[in-house]
This record gives structure tokens, C-alpha cells and sequence, in this order.
């Protein structure tokens, strides 16, 4: 995993596998380290990205919870068909923020219009604020998928 800044935006450019034992709580980590700085805004670039698990999966989850419990934005750009349908599966490909181009989402979380977007993605507009929705996540533990509920 690689890490750099563009403009305002945490890229973390996702290589090899994320899967159990390999890395397990990297991303987690440097995620943490960010909002932690006070930036907000992530974009996870997984155009290199190999393969996911349950683990993996779980990161990026736990990572999106983070960044959005504090009020920011996490973006995951370059994902590959495999992996599109597993976030489809697993009902998190319309939760999750999903890019087709780095490019392009940078352009949505440093674009003038980088309001927040209704979670599902760009297109959708933002939730009005009053509005509270809830959304299945999926969380691993022990090797397990375990479903729980996220209010946003």
C-alpha cells in the first residue's frame, strides 16, 4: 500500500492482496492516522488491487465507517469487475462510493460541488439532513461474515 496527498485528498493506492494475514489492519491504521491529522477526505485507489476477501473487505468497511462517522468522505476508484461484484453481492456496491477513475474521484471530493453525496454514490445528490437511512454493512470476524447495522 501506497500513500499520497492530491491537493486535499488521502490517496492510498491499494497493491497486491488484502486478504487475512496479509497486512491485516493496515488500512485500518493509516486511515485512522489521517482523521486522526483531521483529513477527511479519502480516496482508495484499487486499480492494482489483486484480490479481496472477508478481511480485506472488512478494512474497507471499517475504514468507510470511520471516515463518514466523522463527517468525510471515502471514495474507492479502479475497482475490477471481480470486485464491483462483490460489493454487489454483498450489497455494499450501494453504500460505498464508487468511481470509475482516480481521476474522477478526486474531481468529486475537490470539485466545488464536493458537498457530500447521498451514500450509494455520485449522481444521487445529497441526503437531506434530517433524513436518517439504514444500511446493511458487512463485518468480519474470526473468519466469519456477520451483518450489522449502520444508521447514517
Amino acid at each position: 500500500m501506497r500513500q499520497r496527498t492530491v491537493e486535499s485528498v488521502v490517496v492510498f493506492d491499494l497493491v497486491g492482496r488484502m486478504v487475512a494475514g496479509d497486512g491485516d489492519g493496515r488500512l485500518t491504521d493509516a486511515v485512522t492516522v489521517c482523521l486522526q491529522t483531521g483529513q477527511r477526505h479519502i480516496l482508495l485507489n484499487c486499480s492494482e488491487l489483486t484480490s479481496v476477501d472477508s478481511s480485506g473487505l472488512g478494512e474497507v468497511v471499517e475504514s468507510f465507517v470511520a471516515v463518514r462517522g466523522l463527517g468525510g468522505r471515502l471514495v474507492l476508484t479502479g475497482i475490477s469487475r471481480r470486485f464491483r461484484r462483490l460489493l454487489h453481492t454483498v450489497g455494499l456496491l450501494d453504500i460505498l462510493e464508487v468511481q470509475e477513475s482516480e481521476e474522477a474521484g478526486l474531481e468529486s471530493l475537490v470539485g466545488e460541488t464536493a458537498a457530500p453525496p447521498h451514500l450509494g454514490g455520485a449522481g444521487r445528490g445529497p441526503a437531506p439532513a434530517d433524513q436518517h437511512q439504514t444500511y446493511g454493512t458487512v463485518w468480519h470476524r474470526q473468519g466469519a461474515l456477520l451483518t450489522e447495522v449502520l444508521t447514517v
